[in-house]
């Protein structure tokens, strides 16, 4: 949510708001929380998990995917590879 939080300020947006949609199965071992992360009232990314900080801290991934219009499908850049201690990236 840090990151999140980071990328809305420097882009003069409100901080995120985490607000619970639903959740299911409280009492049992099967709990299933869905979270949604808003700023000024506008939805940004939602996501389940076994717990609320699960679904909260997925939500907020969900919502960077978003903002970067990225996709899980798409291939991972090699940072660890292209990045040297000293070096810059563009040169």
């Amino acid at each position: 949510m840090g990151l999140l939080t980071k990328v809305l300020e420097e882009n003069g947006r409100q901080a995120p708001e985490s607000r619970l949609i639903w959740a299911t199965g409280v009492s049992s071992v099967l709990s299933t929380y869905v979270v949604g992360v808003y700023s000024n009232k506008e939805f940004l990314g939602k996501s389940a998990g076994a717990t609320v900080s699960i679904a909260e801290e997925m939500a907020a991934r969900d919502a960077l995917r978003r903002l970067f219009e990225t996709d899980e499908k798409r291939a991972q850049i090699p940072f660890d590879k292209l990045y040297k201690k000293g070096l810059l990236l563009d040169k």
